[in-house]
Formats: C-alpha cells, structure tokens, sequence
C-alpha cells in the first residue's frame, strides 16, 4: 500500500475500495477475458480474509452480497435495455 502502509493503518475506505474493485474486476467480462462466475470470485475473497482483505471488510461485504450482485445486474443491463452511447454525458440519467 502506498507509504507502506499496512493492516489497520490503511484508511477504512481504502480498504473498502480494494474489495470492491476486485469483485466488480473479477465479475464483468473484459476485451482479454469473460467474467469469472460469482462462486468463485466469492471463494477467491474467502481466501484472502485476513490476508489481502480487512476480515471486518470482507464480513460486512457477505451481509449484503447479493444486493451488490443485484445492483451490478442492473448496471450491466442497461447496455441491452438502453441506447445511450457510453460517451453521452446523461448517460447516468437513464437511472
């Protein structure tokens, strides 16, 4: 972590971020690969509490997993439901 930080002395939301960012990286398709599926990204995270992850992190991140996975659904769905260019700047609004 940047200024070497470690455990506890990284902020709370740095912290959050990081588990954030490897759930939503891991869980949609990029050019160079498809998505993982959900169990395994979800067993990936298992593994790395309390190693990679802040365990308080990764417990608060299972409470409310599948309302994530809800919203990234519906996030991910817009591109089928809408046509709005990526580059339109009300792209959000559609919301």
């Amino acid at each position: 972590y940047p200024q070497g930080l470690v455990g506890e002395a990284i902020p709370l939301s740095g912290r959050i971020v990081a588990l954030a960012d490897f759930f939503d990286t891991l869980s949609i398709d990029r050019c160079y690969r498809k998505a993982h599926h959900d169990a395994e990204i979800l067993e990936m995270i298992r593994e790395r509490h309390g190693q990679q992850f802040d365990p308080r992190v990764v417990d608060a991140f299972f409470r409310i997993v599948d309302l994530l996975r809800v919203a990234r659904d519906a996030i991910n769905a817009v591109d089928e439901i809408a046509d709005v260019e990526e580059s339109d700047p009300d792209w959000c609004l559609i919301f």
